[in-house]
């Protein structure tokens, strides 16, 4: 329950603070704002379809994996941010990796935990939906203060890191419920 309010607490927190970068991919790239604003629209664009595309490779595949996955493309999509060149670059780098690794968020943790906890199951996905807020509050005044500190793309590099440490948040199978167990392994 707490690893599900970590994740999501980064990765929504990593979703939410695309508005501190405007700025400096404006002054970078040239863009006008509309420009700008419309790589995060196309981002959240695609996030919607990848939540759907992650719900079913949560049933294929299990938590693990797919959250390890989600973590990959996090780490690729803020690489490539950090070395993008042109408005294209960045298009690649938010609309399809960062959309991989953020979209299906919501779906995987709370799917993931209402089925490792059967009693007291709303309080459970009460703490992990949380997350999102709190990352929200969190996430992009750490990104600011890496701008000012380093700029922009030290900042975007940086902002992938903690991102790994997701493959040790899933809990393994000695941490797991039966019924969990059972999901993990795809034999429920």
């Amino acid at each position: 329950m707490v690893a599900g309010l970590i994740i999501a607490m980064l990765g929504l927190g990593i979703r939410y603070s695309y508005g501190v970068f405007l700025t400096s991919f404006e002054t970078e790239f040239a863009f006008n704002r509309s420009s700008v604003s419309g790589i995060f629209s196309f981002y959240m664009l695609a996030c919607c379809i990848v939540a759907i595309a992650g719900g079913w490779a949560l049933d294929r595949f299990g938590p693990r994996p797919v959250g390890l996955s989600m973590a990959l493309f996090c780490f690729a999509g803020f690489f490539i941010t950090s070395i993008a060149q042109n408005r294209w670059n960045l298009l690649w780098a938010y609309g399809l990796f960062l959309s991989l690794g953020t979209g299906p968020i919501y779906t995987v943790v709370n799917s993931t935990v209402s089925r490792w906890f059967v009693k007291r199951r709303g309080l459970a996905l009460g703490i992990t939906s949380s997350g999102g807020g709190a990352g929200a509050i969190v996430v992009p005044p750490i990104a600011t203060y890496l701008i000012l500190q380093n700029g922009w793309r030290s900042a975007s590099f940086e902002k992938s890191r903690p991102q790994k440490a997701s493959r040790e948040m899933v809990p393994g199978p000695g941490k797991m419920t039966p019924e969990a167990m059972k999901y993990q392994t795809g034999r429920g």
